[in-house]
């Protein structure tokens, strides 16, 4: 802790207040929602990338697989 008068960053001087205020926004979500709900909502997270759009791919790009040098479109 520093002594009366002694040069404090700005970020530890209010520390506390954002403390008490992630305390109050933590409350009212947990008030509204429930832990089940965010649990279940952190864990589909990852099921959402299976709905993006595959980026388009180069036809003509060479890649690897399994150690074999391919064209891609030697692959479809």
């Amino acid at each position: 802790m520093a002594c009366l008068g002694e040069h404090v960053p700005f970020r530890e001087r209010y520390a506390w207040i954002e403390a008490l205020i992630e305390r109050r926004v933590m409350s009212f979500f947990t008030r509204k929602i429930s832990r089940r709900t965010i649990m279940q909502a952190l864990i589909a997270l990852p099921a959402l990338s299976l709905f993006r759009k595959p980026p388009a791919a180069d036809p003509d790009a060479i890649v690897e697989v399994n150690g074999w040098i391919l064209k891609r479109s030697d692959l479809t």
